[in-house]
């Protein structure tokens, strides 16, 4: 994505730290990867020169019709980071833009078998011994069963400490 659309998953934070004397990127979004990774442009639209032939009132109607929630400022920041960034050439920015439409649809179909699995433990722990683990404060159905996943069989554990460290 950043070879794409350099900074635009920047954490200006840690980039003004390691650069204090350059001037910071402006990201598209906060570093929140979930949601910054869904809102992101994908498939042929992910292409920057694309982006670049609209106006800033085509770009906001355009983000509508996709079902982004904008307004003009938002539309205005999208439109100023597409002309500022320092693109790549146009056909190297169109492989690109395939690479990270293929990405995306793996981000996707992962994500959607995320779901699957949270929704498959919300069904099968509560019905396990491993429902105890889910009367501490904090603790779901799904991290009880990640951490059921990883421990198994806790007789083979002389020591609960070694649960944590990670070690037989």
């Amino acid at each position: 994505m950043d070879r794409l659309w350099p900074g635009v998953l920047v954490d200006v934070k840690t980039f003004q730290k390691a650069h204090p004397h350059l001037q910071p990127p402006r990201p598209w979004c906060a570093p929140a990867p979930r949601a910054a990774i869904s809102s992101l442009p994908a498939g042929r639209e992910s292409n920057p020169y694309y982006w670049c032939s609209f106006s800033v009132d085509g770009l906001h109607r355009f983000l509508h019709e996709k079902g982004v929630h904008c307004g003009p400022i938002t539309a205005q920041r999208i439109f100023d980071l597409a002309h500022e960034a320092l693109l790549p050439p146009q056909h190297l920015a169109k492989a690109l833009a395939e690479r990270l439409q293929n990405d995306f649809q793996h981000f996707f179909q992962l994500d959607e078998r995320l779901a699957q699995l949270q929704q498959q433990a919300e069904t099968l722990v509560p019905q396990s011994p491993g429902a105890v683990l889910t009367t501490v404060p904090g603790i779901g159905a799904y991290l009880a069963a990640q951490y059921l996943a990883y421990v198994v069989d806790p007789h083979r554990f002389d020591h609960a400490d070694q649960i944590c460290r990670g070690r037989l």
